[in-house]
């Protein structure tokens, strides 16, 4: 019953620039426009996981 499983059913994007992210190999430069884009898409999930930390009473999550 969590607000971030219900709001971000499809996460593949992400889980793409994490694998390409921890893995060397041959891939292909983001765009400028394509990392700002998977940017808000991140900050957007880390913001649904401290509203639901928060609504449990658990303690938020520290961002730099």
């Amino acid at each position: 019953d969590w607000a971030v499983c219900q709001e971000f059913t499809e996460l593949a994007e992400l889980t793409q620039w994490a694998s390409e992210a921890r893995y060397p190999g041959e891939w292909p430069v983001p765009t400028r426009a394509q990392a700002h884009h998977t940017l808000r898409q991140a900050r957007s999930v880390l913001d649904a996981v401290t509203r639901d930390l928060r609504a449990r009473g658990l303690p938020e999550i520290e961002t730099p």
